[in-house]
Order: C-alpha cells, then sequence, then structure tokens
C-alpha cells in the first residue's frame, strides 16, 4: 500500500503571528478582526456607542452586574478580569459571546443527525433489564443487547429517528437574522423621535450587509 504523504496538509511549522492570522478565513486581512464580528458589534451597540447616560445604566443594572459577578466567580467561569461598567462593554461582552457560541453550536450539530438517527447509537429506551451484577454483566452477549435495544419494535424504533429531525428543524423564514434586520429597519424607518434614528441607521445597515 502506498504510503500517504499527511504532511502536505497540515500547516506549515514555525509561522509568524502574521501568517497564522491569514490563515483563518474569519479574519479581513487588515485588523485581524472578523467582519461578521464588526457587524454584530455595530447592531448590538444600535449605532451608538456608550455615552454617560447610556454608562450609568449599565454600573446601575443589577440584573447585568449580578451576571458579571456570577461569570467572576470561583463557581463561575472565573473571569476574573471582566468588568461591564460602560455601554461599549457591555456591547463587546454580548458580541464576544455570539461569536464564541456560534461555531461551537455548529460543530456540535454538524454530525448531529447521522449520529442521532441510526437509534442504536443512542437509543431512547430498553426492552429488556440491563445486567446487575459483574457476573450477569461478563454474560451479557449480542443476542442480549439485541433484546435490550428497540431493534424489534418498529414503532419507537421510528419515533426513535424522527428525534433528530425535530430537535434541527429549519428556522422559518420569520425566524431568520435577514427578516430581524429586515423588520427592525422597517419598523423604524417610520420613527421620527432622535432617540430612534441611531437604531434606524444601525438597522438599515445590518441589513446591507446581510
Amino acid at each position: 500500500m502506498e504510503a500517504t504523504d499527511f504532511d502536505s496538509s497540515l500547516p506549515p511549522p514555525n509561522r509568524t503571528p502574521e501568517e497564522q492570522r491569514r490563515r483563518f478565513l474569519f479574519t479581513d486581512g487588515t485588523d485581524g478582526f472578523p467582519p461578521h464580528l464588526n457587524l454584530v458589534d455595530e447592531d448590538d451597540g444600535g449605532g451608538e456607542r456608550s455615552s454617560t447616560e447610556a454608562d450609568n445604566k449599565v454600573k446601575a443594572d443589577t440584573q447585568i452586574q449580578d451576571w458579571v459577578k456570577e461569570l467572576k466567580s470561583k463557581k463561575g467561569a472565573q473571569l476574573n478580569y471582566l468588568t461591564i461598567q460602560t455601554f461599549d462593554e457591555l456591547v463587546d461582552c454580548v458580541t464576544m459571546c455570539i461569536h464564541i457560541t456560534s461555531p461551537q453550536h455548529t460543530a456540535v450539530n454538524y454530525l448531529q443527525n447521522y449520529y442521532l438517527t441510526f437509534v442504536v447509537n443512542k437509543p431512547p429506551c430498553l426492552f429488556e433489564k440491563p445486567p446487575e451484577t459483574l457476573t450477569k454483566l461478563l454474560k451479557y452477549n449480542e443476542e442480549d443487547l439485541v433484546k435490550a435495544l428497540p431493534m424489534n419494535q418498529p414503532a419507537e424504533w421510528l419515533l426513535a429517528s424522527h428525534i433528530p429531525y425535530l430537535l434541527n428543524k429549519d428556522p422559518d423564514n420569520d425566524e431568520t437574522l435577514f427578516h430581524y434586520a429586515q423588520s427592525t429597519a422597517a419598523l423604524y424607518a417610520t420613527k421620527t423621535a432622535e432617540a430612534d434614528k441611531p437604531i434606524a441607521k444601525a438597522a438599515t445597515d445590518f441589513l446591507h450587509y446581510l
């Protein structure tokens, strides 16, 4: 059998930080900050960065500050460096949460359907009592396993095989990010108050970017 050259598929060794940064598709090639993260950051901020009034509201918001305490605590995320005292810091924190969780969620769900639709991989129930002692476990064979799994129960097998499809349902048209931007832009386009103008601009820009 011919040997496979895996080295050519690996990143080159001894790369500089600049070379490492350019390999990632989510960087924009300038400051290394993901373009989509800039976009979400602008939308979260409503087109308006920190003001004294906004900062004071953030400081006085007990739910935000309690959240920070939980994140900094030993029982929480232990993020000792975290502070949210300004509107800018709140927007940055929420944006980073979105940026971190979205690829993690995708990574978990990517092969979920292929794994879970084969019921044996994760049966919803057993039809035979599992072995309760080591002696019984050592005598446990393939025939016992087949009896326990829902392999001879078509109804239960069919129901279990459809669970992943229910968990991975595609969002409706009115649940997409594009629809959110579109509806928000349309809503605030009709408003004339000064406080609504930054939101209208941010929503319109967000829609155009999408």
